[in-house]
This record gives C-alpha cells, structure tokens and sequence, in this order.
C-alpha cells in the first residue's frame, strides 16, 4: 500500500506539560481494504495520508552467428535482458520505503520516563496483541537506537469509528489529549491504530517536543511506510507487524539512505556495456578475417608459377 498524498498539520501542546510543543504529523488513513483484506484504496485529503514477438538476427556474416563462434547479437540481447531480470530480482528495493536523507542523533534516553510499551483497548479474544514480548521487542530496539520511546495505542472499533471520521483539528486534539494523559515527559512518541473493522484504518500519532529533533516528519513517514508494508501481510500477528515496523524504521532512521538505482539507468547501461562487447568482438573478427584473407592470398601467389601470375594479373585483384 503505498500513500498517495498528503499533508501534515503542527500544533503546539496546550497544557498538561511543560517541555515545550509536541507535534502531531496529520497521520495516514485507508479505505477499503482492512487488517484481513489484501487490498486497499487510498485518496489524498488536505490533513495527512489517505493512506509482437520475434528474434532478430544479425544476417551474413557477423561475428557469433551459428556457423562461426555460436555468438550473435541477438544472444547478446537475451543474455542482457537476463541479467537485467537477475539484478530485478536479488538487488532492486521494492519496498517503496521513503529514504532517509539526513543523519539524526539519537536523543538522551534519561529524557523519558520509564512506561508501558503499549495500550490495546479491545477486551479478550479481541485483543490484538497476543505475544507482548514479540511486541516489546521491536519497541525497545526502537527506543535503544533513537532515545524515543514509542507507545502504541490500539483503538476498539467504537473509538476507531470516532477517530477516523474527524475533522483534522479535532484529531489534532485527541492526540494531543492522549499523549498529556499518558506521560509527563516530551521524549515519547505516541502512535495510535484506528480500525473499524470493516476495512477502514488509519494511524495517527504525536511526537513529544525533544522526541521530534529526532522523529521529524519524514521519520514518521518511514514508520507509517513498514506499517503499510507488513498491514496486509496475512501470515504475520499484528505483535510482529508493529515489531518488524518499529525495528526495521529505527536502523532507516538513524542512517542516511543511499538513493536506489534506477531500473533504467541500470537498463542503459547495461545496453550500452554489452553494444560495446558485442563492437569489439565483432571488429576482432572482422580483423581475423581481413588477416585471413590476406593469408590465403599470399599463399595463392607462392604457390603460382610466375610465368601464370605474368599470364594472369588479374590473380592480384
């Protein structure tokens, strides 16, 4: 599920602490789609993320055709397309993960103040975390990698309800609420899930004053990016989909992401370095040739008599 557009919307802490203003990044929603669907839709609001065939031939006498050295042009584009899909498969990032462009410096863990790890406010069975420790574990490498602690909160489908058709002032207000009821602090990140069950999701967050000189808004959009990519992956628990999310974006975050290579760089130039084996090697031969010809003359004139090559000059030709 990649995002299709968006803004993010500030707002200053109202009250409740006195750290400084946290910041809300206007979250990320989807439609149609849900925690057990495989698909979604996504549309852009104005505060945050909704969320013919035939071979050629080289025809006479180019270097590599059958009755030569078995290498023609057209073997040099198969195997080319071949390598091509090879470097496809095992080296380009699909993922569609937003880069990071800058390095951070992770913040002084003595910031925050020890809490939970996170609040699922469903009752038995509709609980989403079953696992805490698999849970836990992502948000704590989470939190030794950056100095933020990340809270997740998880919405019962009532609340989701509220939460996804707000208005984007009053989202502001309910995270903004949530994270002065949680914590006393402003080195904490608080994430909240809101899924109504009938494929409607989305996830919102605020980012404590001192947390956001790390969590900035392209952070939050490399969070928001694992979240997508593991959301509908149905052969993983919803502990190891906030686990493997929380880990993975901790090591993107705090490095600087080298930007992916271009299939079509990668496809030019790969064009270009077999066009100019294939030159080479047809010039090679082309040389191999003339140095042949020239021989077999030379030997058809050693072996005339000279009274024949007087008789016939045109042997010379």
């Amino acid at each position: 599920m990649g995002r299709s557009g968006g803004s993010s919307s500030d707002g200053g802490s109202s009250g409740g602490r006195s750290g400084g203003d946290g910041y809300s990044s206007g979250g990320r929603s989807h439609y149609s789609g849900g925690r057990s669907s495989s698909s979604s839709s996504d549309s852009s609001g104005s505060g945050g993320y909704w969320g013919s065939s035939g071979s050629g031939y080289y025809g006479g006498s180019s270097y590599g055709s059958r009755n030569n050295d078995g290498w023609s042009l057209s073997s040099f584009i198969v195997l080319g397309v071949v390598l091509f899909l090879v470097w496809m498969m095992f080296f380009y990032d699909y993922d569609k993960i937003t880069l990071s462009s800058f390095q951070r410096m992770p913040l002084e863990a003595s910031l925050s103040k020890e809490t939970a790890w996170y609040q699922d406010n469903n009752r038995g069975s509709a609980q989403w975390i079953g696992d805490r420790e698999v849970l836990e574990t992502g948000m704590k490498y989470f939190f030794q990698k950056t100095g933020v602690r990340p809270f997740l909160l998880i919405n019962t489908i009532d609340q989701s309800i509220t939460v996804i058709y707000m208005t984007e002032e009053e989202r502001l207000f309910y995270t903004k609420e949530q994270y002065n009821k949680l914590f006393n602090d402003e080195a904490h990140a608080l994430f909240i899930i809101s899924d109504n069950g009938r494929g409607d999701w989305r996830y919102d967050d605020y980012i404590g004053s001192q947390a956001k000189t790390v969590l900035d808004k392209e952070a939050i959009n490399i969070i928001y990016d694992y979240f997508d990519k593991y959301w509908n992956m149905e052969d993983i628990e919803e502990e190891e989909l906030f686990s493997k999310s929380f880990s993975n974006a901790a090591d993107r975050i705090m490095t600087i992401t080298k930007k992916p290579v271009s299939p079509l760089v990668v496809l030019i130039i790969l064009g270009g370095a077999i066009l100019v084996i294939y030159l080479i090697l047809y010039f090679i031969r082309k040389f191999k040739e003339q140095k042949i010809k020239e021989l077999e003359l030379t030997k058809v004139i050693l072996e005339t008599p000279i009274e024949d090559i007087k008789d016939n000059t045109n042997i010379l030709d």
